[in-house]
């Protein structure tokens, strides 16, 4: 076994075989700091790191062979009793004095049973946070005593309705219910050793509302339809699941569509079959077509819109559900002719819109087109079907992104024409030009216009370049930087360089949020305190940034091509830099191309750093090439090349979760973990999926909507991870090959089902 198979730290944690079998690698960030061999640390960071001189694993004090010594909180190795303890799970090289625990929660330095022999532990059930289940579906779960003599009996002490726990070894047993209650469950429960010894336990198990995971990927030469539970292992065998190309699942979570049926001359597949998410019932879609090109649910899921081919032509139509959702009969509703090249957008629940490389005239005619230009078309929806699409005014150059919001679609294009925003539905006018975007709100709502060293402006989309501003931020209050536009609310982050008091020729820079306000055009400024008055206009280590929790070095060259990210209400912020160098003068000395993660939580007039985390380099490449936040706003997570690390925001633990992706299948040389499209980029509107602070470019990292599991995806397999229990668990089934084209690649998790 080589050494990249053997090697086990926190910097790079032991590879297994894929299994059913959790693996706790939780580290409390107090611990952390302990930690002989440090990986990661908030700030101050120990001098054993930033010296370089940090002992290696084991050089703690362990606990006596005879089971009643004291432990070292890290760095130690158990004292081995009866044989069962010896040395504990080596972790970032820190082990708990006491027994070795499988699953994490040996007692460090606790007294040892003398007649067990425990090598300094004590008898303790793990885990104690059991792997979340799926709510209203069946559940087991293996709970496990270390130490003491078995075998065990095991009861729920008091019995709980529905409940059952049952042996399975000496040392083990399943914990089962035939139904999983909404919410979160605590159990308590007794585990009786051969000599009449009682353990006792609480476990907590919290309700998953998310629990279908869908992905394509290739198999035997074909694209498959992969439907799992991640945790149960159920699945949901498609009937048609012959050379599947793409699925959706709708936006309420009850119905999933899939193309089926895919040959080299029909790519997108010539079938659509849905399947019904609560009966698992599965019917085709009448369709009278060759073959398909794309699908997409209206928001309200009552419509499926379809573009396909027929007769030579391209088509678009819809098939509707009814409202009970029995869907006896899907009612399809009447097609025509359209221009589809690309996928299909909803604006609100009645406009389709799209796009194709075309040029057409005042009165639609197709004209010569050597630019391969693109116009964008709609289509309204009637009860009988679409009413004949129509064409926009204005023509856009290769490249080009169609964003549909509610009321209207936008054409973003870093190119001439400028990017034109189409108001649709009661709007005679054809459409508002939005010139030099910098930055497109979320909601579609506003553009922001920004020049550096000048006020930040808002416009409406509705009124567009030629309008009054929707707001204009005060002069004094510049944005050299955009970093990025909060979902939740109309706020924005930029970062803009200072001079330096008194000097006059160096520069530090600020972190600054504008919120536009329900009332008034003048947008509010919320300033974050701690800014180091350092020379940010270097990329070097900041020495203030280094030593001081509460400062931060961060100017326009620091933060351009880094990642940022908003949470999904735009209460927390976090941004993260990369030092390529430092000054020989620097006495705070760690690795060339340490990062630094800043978390800064906001309210409607402040912001506060509330964290900041160093993570060396180890002489590995380190930018963090993407930031994720959980829908609940409890974790973020840092991707940092094959690392992820997974903190908790707040709350008394502060967590941090450092796990090497499992390379499930495949050469290891050979997996790729960077984001799809490569490095991020600060211009939006040249590629607005992978700018920057674009939270929904593509990246190989999906939280579910109920914030209980997150996916990692590498070409050949997803790691998943249930974070309730911040448990890391990989699964045989969720082999994922590359599609190769043959399939669309899509992975998603079901909506969460909204009520019947």
């Amino acid at each position: 076994m080589n050494e990249r198979m053997t090697h086990q730290s926190i910097c790079s944690p032991a590879r297994r075989p894929v299994a059913v079998r959790p693996r706790p690698l939780l580290i409390g960030a107090l611990a952390c700091l302990a930690l002989a061999s440090a990986c990661i640390s908030d700030v101050d960071l120990p001098d054993c790191v930033v010296n370089g001189t940090c002992a290696e694993a084991g050089a703690g004090g362990g606990g006596s062979s005879s089971g009643s010594g004291s432990g070292s909180s890290a760095g130690s190795t158990g004292g081995a009793g009866d044989g069962q303890a010896g040395a504990g799970p080596e972790v970032g090289g820190a082990t708990a004095g006491g027994a070795a625990s499988a699953g994490g929660a040996a007692s460090a330095g606790a007294a040892g049973d003398a007649a067990g022999g425990t090598g300094g532990g004590t008898r303790n059930i793990t885990p104690a946070q059991l792997p979340s289940g799926c709510q209203g579906q069946p559940y087991q779960a293996q709970v496990t005593v270390q130490s003491g003599e078995g075998p065990y009996s095991w009861q729920l002490t008091p019995p709980q309705a529905g409940w059952a726990i049952t042996s399975q070894s000496p040392n083990t047993a399943f914990v089962t219910t035939s139904v999983v209650p909404p919410g979160a469950t605590t159990l308590k429960v007794t585990a009786t050793d051969g000599r009449g010894r009682k353990t006792d336990a609480t476990l907590n198990l919290r309700a998953r509302t998310s629990c279908w995971f869908a992905y394509t990927s290739l198999q035997a030469g074909e694209g498959k339809l992969q439907l799992v539970d991640p945790f149960s292992e159920r699945e949901i065998t498609p009937e048609h699941n012959q050379a599947v190309y793409d699925f959706q699942f709708s936006p309420d979570g009850r119905q999933l569509v899939y193309s089926y049926g895919a040959t080299a001359g029909q790519p997108r597949g010539t079938h659509l079959a849905l399947i019904d998410m609560v009966s698992q019932s599965e019917q085709e879609v009448a369709l009278d077509a060759d073959s398909i090109h794309s699908f997409a649910w209206s928001p309200d899921s009552t419509t499926l819109a379809i573009a396909f081919q027929a007769e030579g032509a391209t088509k678009l139509g819809a098939v509707r559900l009814p409202d009970d959702r029995a869907r006896a009969t899907l009612a399809s509703l009447s097609s025509i002719t359209a221009r589809v090249e690309k996928d299909l957008s909803w604006v609100g629940n009645r406009v389709v819109a799209y796009q194709a490389e075309v040029l057409l005239d005042l009165v639609g005619t197709p004209l010569p087109n050597p630019d391969r230009l693109n116009t964008a078309f709609y289509a309204e929806l009637g009860n009988a079907g679409f009413a004949a699409e129509v064409f926009t005014q204005g023509r856009f150059a290769p490249g080009v992104t169609l964003r549909a919001t509610d009321q209207g679609f936008y054409m973003l294009s870093g190119q001439v024409p400028p990017t034109t925003f189409y108001r649709l539905g009661g709007d005679p006018a054809p459409g508002r030009t939005h010139a030099d975007i910098a930055l497109l709100a979320p909601s579609g709502g506003y553009t922001a216009v920004q020049f550096e060293g000048e006020p930040l402006t808002l416009q409406s989309a509705r009124q567009g370049a030629v309008g009054a501003p929707a707001g204009v931020a005060r002069e004094e209050d510049t944005c050299d930087l955009l970093l990025a536009w909060a979902e939740g609310q109309e706020r924005v982050a930029c970062v803009v360089d200072v001079v330096n008091p008194g000097d006059g020729a160096t520069h530090h820079g600020e972190v600054r949020f504008f919120d536009l306000p329900a009332q008034g055009d003048e947008l509010s400024m919320i300033p974050l305190p701690g800014y180091c008055e350092d020379d940010t206009s270097l990329v070097t280590v900041a020495s203030c940034a280094l030593r001081e929790s509460a400062k931060y070095s961060y100017g326009v060259e620091l933060a351009r091509g880094t990642a940022r990210a908003f949470s999904a209400s735009g209460n927390w912020f976090a941004f993260t830099r990369t030092t390529d160098e430092h000054p020989e003068t620097d006495e705070d000395q760690i690795d060339d191309g340490a990062a630094f993660v800043y978390l800064t939580k906001l309210t409607a007039q402040s912001a506060k750093l509330t964290r900041k985390l160093v993570i060396p380099s180890d002489g590995k490449p380190n930018r963090p090439t993407s930031l994720s936040f959980s829908r609940d706003e409890k974790l973020l997570l840092v991707q940092r090349g094959r690392m992820l690390l997974l903190f908790e925001l707040e709350g008394a633990r502060s967590e941090v979760l450092l796990s090497e992706v499992l390379e499930a299948v495949g050469d290891p040389d050979n997996v790729d973990l960077e984001p799809q499209e490569g490095d991020c980029v600060e211009e939006f509107a040249d590629s607005p999926r992978s700018y920057c602070g674009n939270t929904e470019r593509a990246a190989p990292v999906l939280w579910a909507p109920d914030s209980a599991t997150l996916v990692f995806h590498t070409p050949n397999a997803f790691t998943v991870t249930d974070v309730t229990s911040l448990f890391e668990v990989g699964l045989a089934p969720l082999v994922a090959p590359d599609c190769q084209q043959v399939c669309s690649g899509r992975f998603a998790f079901q909506p969460r089902l909204a009520a019947p």
